[in-house]
This record gives structure tokens, C-alpha cells and sequence, in this order.
């Protein structure tokens, strides 16, 4: 940790987006005070309460950029800001902090000293009584803030360091830390200090470590619901933070025993969160969506903002700074723009990129209910279920390793290409290699650019096939779970291969005899009674309201009930597109049931007293 979380903010913000000549940001009311740009920003990463607030006025700038909705409010409360005049945007994780499940029963700890490293220091102890071999790993010192002589945790350190399974350094390399962070499966911080933001914390999450924090400051909202374990405080509140009690200490220590206990019996459990938070922090602290934050703000605050005009209309195009904002994760250009900003290339290629970013999650060719209802129930034999899925998944793997194949050839063809032709600005006259010795003419950013997007789109592609494997797995874990604890056999399934072509003949049987009698096709049938059917892993996969019995098609009345009842679920979903009530009453059940579900709470963390694993 060579330097702060501050300064690397700027560091890696400036990567995205240069604030304007005019503009002047800094976290530091005082170089504020002495700068002259017609436009002043605090970014105001220290809390409320420190030093450098002691005598704030808010009117020496124009704005306020707050880390947190926490911090925020508190200078809302305490300096009277107009709600008006700060704004939330998030700190963001640098890529080089990058997920790993290859975790090790091990805590870090990578915070200044006076945020809890005594606390820490207490906390160890009481850990190693229940739980002896797990590791503390633990980056600390005052180093940062200048002379090492003036520090007064010496005796914390020299502690630390006689205590077992206690690895203690005064400081690390980033790339070094990033290797700790995805090594470890906990990140400790009994913080006493209220934190802003807390950027070590998101840093450890996106590497997969999960957080057991106090609830003090802006912690819980920046991890997210459920997403960290959270301690409450007990103690006096000073200006040096709280002084915390024996009682706080134990049960800090506690918690970390209990969540240790459950890391012990359920490590697959544990995965399963440290990849979810992980995920989640990508999403929402990535610095190219929190630099357009920050370009909408500032084109707000200036009222300039990306104005183009032609010969022929003299009035200026619809802009960043007034036009409605989309609620899409990009922000799409208009027509006339796409033809007069020389720019376009480039804006359309950050939407194309931005717009991949979001579709991430999204992108799933077949979700899990196509999989459980349509490969699962596909068969009626576990078996034989088994050895289908396997087959998917196997096709599945294959083509996996295919596209990676592909990436590796279409990048090492671009890197051999380009090699030897210096000037990249210029064309390349490239031979395509047919009888008739055709010439083209290949220009690098151009197939840079579409070598780029390749690349994401196979990412995006590869994402999909690993969403679908991770699902099939959880579809075989379940079947051998049916199984008695084991896997199906060549033996097993040749045996039971009969039971399976006896049902397998008779519900095609059934579905002649039932498009006969209804009018409704096979196809139609099929896909009504396996939509309607089970689900083999995840009960969010089973319709709320399935169709009618096949047997009450058999009936005049019946048929008439069917028709009624495929009608309405047809006009349900026209009504929830639309917003528009057609007569079900979808619209307004949906609405009580969200009035009612506002007044409800949540139970939030990795673990919940009494009650195991919660969340």
C-alpha cells in the first residue's frame, strides 16, 4: 500500500475521465479556498467530523461529491448543505483486484492503525481459543502520513507480531495485496472509526473476501444488503472514534468464531457468497460507469456541456447537460448527432462496451427454468435425466473451450499481422490469400476496434455457457442426492433404461391422444405440462399460477375454463408491459402487494443469530 485510498481515487478516476480546465476538484477545503477556477468541487472523502471541517463553509464551492448517502446526511445535519448542492457518487475498485475461490481459512486486515487494529489485536485471542488454525493477515502502519518515528502504534505491531498465525507487515505492493485479498475468505475490520466509504473493504469483496464490519459510518450500505456481516458498536463516541467496550469485543469475536464454524462445515456455501459479492461490487463500483457520474455532474454544475452546430441549423443540438437522461446504462446520441460529432466513433463504441458491461448478468442463452423444465424434465428417470444432463453439459463444456481456442487464434493473427508495420496510422495492403491475388487495404484501429468487440462478445458468450454449466451442475448434485448419495452408473442406467422408453412411449401416446380430443398441438402440450411440472433444484423456477389440469380439457366446460384462463394470462402480460389495466386486476394486486412489501424488513448477513447461515 503505497499510497491512500484518496489518491488512488483520483488516480484511477482520471483514467476515465480529466476534469475540465475549469473545474477544480479536491478533497481539501483549504487548497480549495486558494484555488481560482470559476468552478469548485469538495470531493469529500474524510468524514463530517474531522479537523479539516471544523470551520466549513459550504459556500466556498459550488458543489459537494460525497462517497456515501452516510456521509451525506451527516453534512446535510451537521454543516447545513443544501440537499441540493451534494451528490452521491461511489468510489470504484480498480480491475487489478480481481476474484479468486481459491480461499484459505484466513482474515485480513489492510486499514489504518487507529480504525480498529487494537480492537483486532484483542479480537485474535479470543478467535484462536475456538478456532487455532485460522490465519490472520494483517497490512498496517502510519507509513502514509509521513515520518515513521511519530508513530505511536509500535506496541500494536510488536503485539501482533508474537501472537500465532498472525502474519503482521507494515505495508505491501498493490500486486502483492491483490494476491492476499484472494487468498483470504474474510475481510476484519472492527472498525471504531467511521468510515466514508471504506475503498480496502470493496477492494477485499471484489477479490472475494467477505466483510465482518461494526455498523458504524457508511460500511453496511457500501457492501450491500446481505452482502457483509455487521457487528453493532458499543462504546463512547469521541473525536478519536469510540471508545469501545470488553462486551463489544467478545461478541466481535464471537461472530467471527461463528462464521468460522459455518466456513468449516459448509466451504461450497461459503464460495457461493464470495463469488456473489464479488460480482457485486464489479457491477456497481466500476470506474468507467462512476466517470460518467461524475461528467453528467460536472456538465450540470458548469452548464456547458457537448454542443455541435452546422451551416445549415444554427440551433444547438440536444445535449448531455439538457436533454432527459436515459435510464439505460448508457446514454444513447441522437440522430443529427451520429452524422455532425466527429466524435461518434468513439461515443458509440463506449455505449456498445457500456451497454456489454450491463448485459452481463442478463446474458443467459436458456435460463435455469428452460434447463430444469426442458432438459430435466425431458426424461422421467433420474438416471437417464442424469446421463442427458451430462451430455448438455458436456456439449456445453466443449464448446467453452472452443471459443476460448478461437480468442487465442483471432488475437495472436492481429498481434502477427500488425508486427513488423510501424506507422499504424497508415494502411496495411494485405494479401487475403486467394487464387485471384486480391489486395485489401487494413487499417489498425479499425480492426482493433473489431477485434475489441469480438473479444467481449465471446466474453459475453463464454459468461452465458458458464451460467448454464454452474446450473446443470447444481441439476446433477440434486439427482445423486436422489440417488443415495451417488452418481448414476453405465449399470444403473442400462438397467433402468426400460422404465424410461415404457414412460417415455406413453406420454407421447398421451400427447396424440390429447391434441386430438383439444385441437391443440403436440408441441403445445409438451411445453404447457412441463412448464407447469416441478423444478428440480430452485423452486423459483416453478410457476406461480401453472395451467389448468390436462384432464378438464376433456370437458365442454373444461375447454371453455382453458380458453378463459390462457386469455387472461395473455392480457396479464400485455398489462405489466403497458401499465395499462385491461381487466384482470393484475395492475392492482401487483400494487397492493408492493405497498404492503414496503413496510416489511429484511434479514440481512452471512450469518443470523440462532438461525445459521442467513441472507
Amino acid at each position: 500500500m503505497k499510497s491512500g485510498a484518496t489518491e488512488t481515487s483520483y488516480m484511477y478516476l482520471q483514467e476515465h475521465y480529466k476534469f475540465p480546465d475549469n473545474v477544480f476538484v479536491s478533497h481539501l477545503p483549504d487548497q480549495i479556498k486558494l484555488s481560482d477556477h470559476p468552478y469548485k468541487i469538495l470531493w469529500a472523502h474524510h468524514a463530517y467530523d474531522q479537523h479539516l471541517f471544523f470551520e466549513f463553509d459550504h459556500n466556498i464551492v459550488n458543489h459537494i461529491v460525497s462517497p456515501s448517502e452516510w456521509n451525506r446526511q451527516m453534512f446535510i445535519r451537521f454543516h447545513k448543505v443544501p440537499e441540493d448542492k451534494i451528490t452521491v457518487i461511489p468510489n470504484g475498485v480498480a480491475e487489478m483486484f480481481s476474484y479468486s475461490d481459491k480461499k484459505t481459512k484466513s482474515m485480513i486486515y489492510t486499514s489504518i492503525p487507529y480504525k480498529g487494529l487494537e480492537v483486532l489485536a484483542k479480537v485474535i485471542p479470543l478467535v484462536h481459543k475456538k478456532h487455532p488454525d485460522t490465519t490472520f493477515k494483517i497490512f498496517s502502519s502510519m507509513s502514509l502520513y509521513g515520518d515513521d518515528q511519530l508513530d505511536t502504534y509500535i506496541d500494536t505491531y510488536d503485539l501482533l507480531k508474537s501472537l500465532p498465525n498472525v502474519e503482521y507487515s507494515r505495508a505491501t505492493d498493490r500486486e502483492k495485496l491483490v494476491e492476499h485479498y484472494q487468498e483470504a475468505a474474510f475481510f476484519v475490520h472492527p472498525n471504531k472509526w467511521e468510515e466514508t466509504f471504506c475503498v480496502s473493504m470493496t477492494e477485499a469483496m471484489r477479490c472475494g473476501a467477505y466483510p465482518i464490519v461494526t455498523n458504524i459510518g457508511a460500511l453496511a450500505e457500501v457492501a450491500g444488503e446481505n452482502n457483509a456481516q455487521i457487528v453493532p458498536i458499543e462504546g463512547k463516541h469521541t473525536n478519536k472514534g469510540y471508545e469501545v467496550t470488553d462486551n463489544f469485543i467478545n461478541n466481535f469475536a464471537e461472530t467471527c468464531c461463528l462464521i468460522l464454524d459455518h466456513y468449516d462445515k459448509d466451504k461450497s456455501y461459503h464460495k457461493q457468497v464470495s463469488k456473489r459479492i464479488s460480482d457485486y461490487v464489479i457491477e456497481k463500483y466500476n470506474w468507467k460507469i462512476i466517470s460518467d457520474q461524475w461528467k453528467t455532474l460536472i456538465h450540470r454544475i458548469t452548464g456547458e456541456s457537448i454542443t455541435m452546430t452546422t451551416e445549415s441549423n444554427e440551433n444547438i443540438v440536444e445535449t448531455t447537460a439538457n436533454k432527459q437522461t436515459s435510464m439505460l446504462p448508457y446514454d444513447p446520441i441522437n440522430a443529427h448527432q451520429a452524422v455532425t460529432d466527429e466524435d461518434y466513433l468513439q461515443t458509440a463504441s463506449e455505449n456498445v462496451f457500456r451497454w456489454e458491461q450491463s448485459d452481463r448478468e442478463m446474458a443467459q442463452g436458456r435460463t435455469n427454468f428452460q434447463l430444469e423444465k426442458f432438459i430435466g424434465l425431458n426424461t422421467h428417470n433420474v438416471s437417464v435425466t442424469f446421463e442427458h444432463i451430462l451430455k448438455e453439459r458436456r456439449i456445453m463444456a466443449s464448446g467453452y473451450m472452443q471459443k476460448l481456442i478461437e480468442m487465442k487464434e483471432r488475437v495472436r493473427e492481429f498481434d502477427w499481422k500488425w508486427a513488423n508495420h510501424e506507422d499504424k496510422s497508415a494502411p496495411l495492403i494485405y494479401d487475403v490469400g486467394t487464387e485471384s491475388g486480391k489486395k485489401v487495404l487494413c487499417w489498425y484501429d479499425l480492426e482493433e476496434l473489431n477485434l475489441t468487440h469480438y473479444l467481449r462478445s465471446s466474453e459475453l458468450e463464454i459468461r452465458d455457457r458458464l451460467h448454464q454449466m454452474e446450473h446443470m451442475d447444481k441439476m446433477m448434485d440434486k439427482l445423486v442426492e436422489q440417488n443415495g448419495g451417488v452418481a448414476p452408473n453405465r449399470a444403473q442406467f442400462l438397467e433402468e433404461n426400460e422404465e424410461y422408453w415404457d414412460t417415455r412411449l406413453a406420454e407421447q401416446a398421451l400427447d396424440d391422444l390429447m391434441a386430438s380430443r383439444t385441437g391443440i398441438s403436440i408441441g403445445n402440450i409438451q411445453a404447457m405440462r412441463r412448464a407447469s411440472g416441478p423444478a428440480i433444484v430452485d423452486p423459483k423456477n416453478e410457476l406461480k399460477e401453472g395451467y389448468l389440469p390436462m384432464e378438464k380439457l376433456l370437458s365442454p366446460q373444461g375447454k371453455e375454463e382453458f380458453v378463459n384462463d390462457l386469455q387472461n394470462k395473455v392480457l396479464r402480460g400485455y398489462e405489466k408491459l403497458s401499465g395499462q389495466d385491461l381487466g384482470t386486476g393484475a395492475l392492482k394486486a401487483a400494487t397492493e402487494r408492493k405497498q404492503i412489501g414496503e413496510g416489511t424488513e429484511k434479514k440481512s448477513g452471512y450469518y443470523t443469530s440462532g438461525e445459521g447461515f442467513g441472507g
